[in-house]
């Protein structure tokens, strides 16, 4: 567990009393936390399709690290091993609430989503834009055997045409 963090995920089991609205109200009672972002996940399943226990991830960015002993006096009943340092991007974090860096798993609705600023924005961010991958494409940046790595499924099916054209831009010059 790291001693302090600028970003987290907290994990939360409505089943023990919390709430997103309850979880809202502490983020509030603090001026440590500047934004927050967080959804009741009550419809993924495990391996065997069987329906998980509905949890709640909660993710938080302070306005500088925030020690781990003070994040679990802000949220009481937490424990410790709910607490993960969010090592990457913000983010791909706030696109996780939503699965929608998680294929394979359900794909909730944006709208299903409590937060303090523009999820989707935050979201847009970290996907690259189209005309920068058409670019790439036809720098030869982006080629067919690194293509699956550099464009996100879903631009790919929605732009393949168009991402085709610029790739056969660097083919033929």
């Amino acid at each position: 567990m790291a001693k302090s963090m600028r970003m987290c995920e907290l994990q939360f089991y409505p089943e023990d009393g919390w709430t997103l609205e309850k979880i809202k109200e502490l983020c509030l009672k603090y001026s440590t936390v500047n934004e927050y972002a967080m959804i009741n996940h009550d419809k993924d399943v495990d391996i065997d399709g069987k329906p998980k226990k509905a949890h709640i991830h909660c993710m938080l960015r302070f306005t500088s690290p925030l020690p781990t002993e003070q994040l679990l006096s802000m949220f009481p009943g937490l424990k410790v091993s709910k607490i993960e340092k969010i090592k990457g991007r913000w983010a791909d974090a706030v696109a996780y609430l939503t699965h929608l860096n998680a294929v394979g798993k359900y794909q909730y609705s944006k709208a299903e989503v409590l937060a303090n600023f523009d999820i989707t924005e935050a979201i847009e961010d970290r996907l690259p834009n189209i005309n920068e991958i058409i670019e790439r494409c036809a720098k030869g940046e982006i080629r067919h055997y690194n293509m699956s790595k550099e464009v996100p499924a879903v631009m790919l099916a929605k732009n393949y045409q168009i991402i085709e054209r610029a790739c056969r831009i660097y083919q033929d010059n």
